[in-house]
């Protein structure tokens, strides 16, 4: 019969690990040794003036300025997206020009080659066509498929392909 597994307790994989760290860190002191005998010494970087007592002069570092430039300084323009499509007020006013019914079959497209709410399943269809992760759904009426549209810009969820 074999025992219980004994598990170490963490001050010895402490312990451990930093034995394994100190050793790693003695090689590589050694290594760095070899790899310094094996150069020629390194010039001295020590000049001295014309009185021998006293080391020549160290240029002094530019001067760096105490805060950054403003933020209001840097201006990168609006932010926008290029991908995005009409706006919840641009569909509502091609819509109210629709002289169809409002009932009926609707779809909303929210991610195709164009977007917005459309009364034609084959339109909402040719738009998503060949459209990786393309996006459209059907809904009862005018009104309940501009909602969702309007619910979908909101969340950034509109998107032309």
């Amino acid at each position: 019969m074999v025992g219980p597994a004994t598990v170490p307790s963490l001050t010895q994989v402490c312990d451990a690990t930093v034995l394994a760290l100190a050793a790693a860190i003695h090689r590589l002191a050694l290594a760095i040794e070899g790899v310094h005998a094996n150069q020629d010494p390194a010039p001295s970087t020590l000049t001295m003036s014309e009185n021998a007592a006293e080391p020549a002069p160290v240029p002094a570092a530019p001067a760096i300025p105490a805060a950054p430039p403003a933020l209001t300084a840097v201006s990168t323009g609006p932010l926008t997206a290029n991908n995005v499509g009409p706006s919840p007020h641009t569909i509502t006013q091609a819509l109210s020009n629709h002289s169809g019914p409002s009932e009926g079959p609707w779809y909303t497209v929210t991610r195709g080659s164009n977007v917005g709410v459309f009364h034609q399943q084959g339109e909402a269809t040719h738009l998503t066509l060949g459209v990786s992760g393309a996006s459209f759904k059907r809904h009862n009426s005018k009104t309940e498929a501009l909602n969702a549209y309007i619910h979908a810009w909101n969340l950034g969820g509109i998107c032309v392909v």
